[in-house]
């Protein structure tokens, strides 16, 4: 074997070795976001038109996406907007309802609160959030929550720009009884 052949044969060797990493890198890509479309409620997530364009991109069929939204989906906000009317119409004031609501997701979000996910959720080329962090930003009680969620997580870059944002928004008062 010349010297040319040995050369060409380790050309094509490394192309193969760069051809499989990259099919890899797609494979494993492609798990990811099919498991994040399978996940409980994934169609109420405030990113999944996202995830469902990168998944289509990275090969997936969207008879995979139909399946997995619809396989996902339990309706926890549609029962709870349910339960909610149905204890209005049972004669408990709306306030007392919406009291036990908040009270409730509140708790919830302290107990599942996941900082990567939440992080995710930001766009920090743009310097965007979500837009339900502005209507949090806007109300005390959902403020409050975002306090003790940072001071939890205090390396989450979306609640660090929460804090900002109160801040900026003229609730520096609120901010300094923390400290």
């Amino acid at each position: 074997m010349n010297e040319n052949e040995n050369e060409n044969e380790n050309e094509n060797e490394n192309e193969n070795e760069n051809e499989n990493e990259n099919e890899n890198e797609k494979d494993i890509e492609y798990k990811k976001l099919l498991n994040e479309l399978q996940q409980v409620d994934a169609i109420m997530e405030p990113n999944v038109l996202d995830t469902l364009r990168y998944f289509i991109s990275s090969g997936g069929k969207p008879s995979e996406v139909v399946a997995s939204l619809t396989e996902g989906y339990i309706g926890f906000a549609q029962m709870a907007n349910l339960v909610s009317n149905w204890l209005v119409s049972a004669g408990e004031k709306e306030e007392n309802v919406n009291k036990i609501i908040t009270d409730y997701l509140k708790e919830l979000i302290l107990e599942t609160f996941d900082p990567k996910k939440a992080d995710s959720m930001f766009n920090q080329e743009t310097r965007s959030a979500p837009l339900w962090l502005e209507f949090m930003i806007g109300h005390a009680e959902w403020r409050s929550l975002l306090y003790q969620l940072s001071e939890k997580h205090k390396k989450c870059f979306l609640l660090r720009f929460s804090i900002q944002r109160i801040s900026d928004a003229g609730h520096y008062k609120e901010i300094a009884q923390l400290s």
